[in-house]
């Protein structure tokens, strides 16, 4: 999760919501104030106004960077919400030590919600990974692949190294 939220009280944002449809639905709205702290996570959310009024919090990895490549139409715009998705969940599994009594309770909560930020783009990155000519992005969604594994089994470091090359791999592939 990022540190601070996406954009200041008024600020109208792009993200994507991820409770609509099937693969989740771009909308734009309103930052509406600071943002609020799970409890739970530490995790940051962003209080955003959409147009219907209604308030709802936004987890800040969905979105919209406005100097994206393209529009919410643009299957590139799926790579930047996977892009800083998986670099927040990198950070956090990063500062992560493997040895505490609730690592892997942690780590697993870490990664259902970098699972539920992910799985609305799924028919986009697919579209990624057929057009992408060097691999790269496959390489980056089978060491994801191999992380929940890791960390399903119960192993800590596997997961959290899974991660972090899979990060890497992103970086690589984005730059």
């Amino acid at each position: 999760m990022s540190d601070t939220p996406r954009g200041d009280a008024g600020t109208v944002v792009t993200y994507l919501d991820t409770s609509e449809g099937e693969h989740g639905e771009f909308r734009t709205g309103v930052v509406a104030g600071v943002g609020v702290s799970d409890p739970d996570t530490d995790a940051i959310w962003v209080p955003i106004v959409r147009p219907d009024a209604e308030l709802t919090l936004v987890d800040p990895t969905l979105i919209m960077d406005p100097d994206s490549r393209g529009g919410p139409e643009d299957p590139s715009s799926a790579l930047d919400v996977l892009a800083g998705a998986l670099g927040s969940l990198a950070l956090e599994l990063h500062d992560l030590d493997e040895d505490e009594p609730l690592a892997l309770r942690v780590a697993r909560n870490m990664l259902a919600r970098f699972a539920r930020e992910v799985r609305p783009v799924e028919n986009a990155l697919g579209m990624l990974v057929d057009a992408d000519p060097t691999g790269g992005l496959s390489i980056v969604l089978t060491c994801i692949g191999s992380a929940a594994d890791e960390l399903e089994d119960g192993h800590v470091t596997g997961g959290k190294m899974g991660i972090l090359v899979a990060n890497a791999a992103m970086a690589e592939l984005i730059e």
